[in-house]
C-alpha cells in the first residue's frame, strides 16, 4: 500500500511535468500590430538615435532584407540614419513554413551590418554583436540599440 501511494504521488508530478510542458511557454499571438510594436519599442525608453520609418513598399522591403515578398504578412521597421546602427524591425510570417526563412534572412543582414561597421564606427559595431534575431511564434524581430535588454522586455510584453 505504501509504494502504491509513492507511484501515485509520483505519477501526479510527472503529468503536472508534462503538462508545465505542453503548455507552450505563454502567448505567441499578439492583438497588436507590429507597426505598434516597433513604435512601442521605440517609446521604451531605450536612448536610439534618432528613427525614422522605413519604407513601406513591398519590393523595396524584399531587396533591403533579402526576404520574399510572400514570407511575411506584416512588417514594419524604424531605423536610423547610415552614421547609426540603431533599428528595430518586426515581421509577422505569412506561415510557420516561413519563419526559418526570416530568422535566416534577419540574422544574413545583421551580418551585413556587422561587417558594414566594424572598421567604420567601432562603437556601432559593439552594438550589433551585442543583439541578435528573436522569434515569438510567427514573429521575427531585429533590434539593435545601446539597451538590448530594455528593447527586447518590450517586445517580449506583447505577447
Amino acid at each position: 500500500m505504501k509504494n502504491l501511494k509513492k507511484i501515485i504521488v509520483c505519477l501526479g508530478i510527472i503529468m503536472t511535468m508534462l503538462l508545465t510542458a505542453c503548455s507552450g511557454g505563454g502567448n505567441t499571438e499578439s492583438s497588436a500590430s507590429v507597426s505598434d510594436m516597433v513604435q512601442g519599442i521605440a517609446d521604451s525608453g531605450v536612448q536610439f538615435e534618432e528613427l525614422t520609418a522605413g519604407e513601406d513598399d513591398d519590393d523595396v522591403t524584399a531587396y533591403h532584407y533579402s526576404v520574399e515578398k510572400d514570407w511575411y504578412s506584416e512588417y514594419a521597421s524604424l531605423s536610423a540614419t547610415a552614421a547609426s546602427a540603431d533599428e528595430i524591425v518586426i515581421f509577422k510570417a505569412s506561415s510557420d513554413d516561413t519563419v526559418d526563412d526570416l530568422e535566416n534572412a534577419l540574422n544574413a543582414y545583421l551580418e551585413k551590418r556587422k561587417n558594414d561597421f566594424e572598421q567604420y564606427a567601432p562603437d556601432e559595431y559593439d552594438k550589433l554583436t551585442k543583439c541578435k534575431v528573436i522569434t515569438k511564434g510567427d514573429y521575427v524581430c531585429l533590434i539593435v540599440s545601446p539597451d538590448n535588454s530594455t528593447a527586447e522586455d518590450k517586445f517580449n510584453s506583447y505577447f
